[in-house]
């Protein structure tokens, strides 16, 4: 397994994260802008940005039914500091995410 593929804690003392609990599609965008701060869809930047009118919103089906599930995915397991505010959002981009 190449070393990128192995599942990794984003919070000290933490699990990895189980990505099967989010869309395939979230889960894809959500670890790009957890570990490289790529800007995802406008539904999880409603999310990150704790916009929940938004997040309905811009919500696709598979998201609407998960959105519960996405927010205790991010209380679970992101990083403190990359979601919450449209301040977080924007800092986490600008600094390239994990990796940057």
């Amino acid at each position: 397994m190449a070393n990128e593929d192995r599942p990794r804690s984003y919070v000290p003392g933490g699990t990895p994260p189980n990505w099967q609990l989010l869309p395939v599609h979230t889960a894809q965008s959500l670890r790009l802008y957890i570990e490289k701060g790529a800007r995802p869809s406008s539904f999880l930047e409603a999310v990150l940005t704790d916009d929940l009118q938004r997040s309905i919103a811009t919500a696709d089906r598979s998201n609407a039914a998960k959105l519960v599930e996405i927010v205790g995915f991010l209380q679970e397991y992101a990083p403190q500091g990359c979601w919450g505010s449209a301040e977080n959002f924007k800092a986490w981009i600008d600094r390239g995410g994990l990796d940057g």
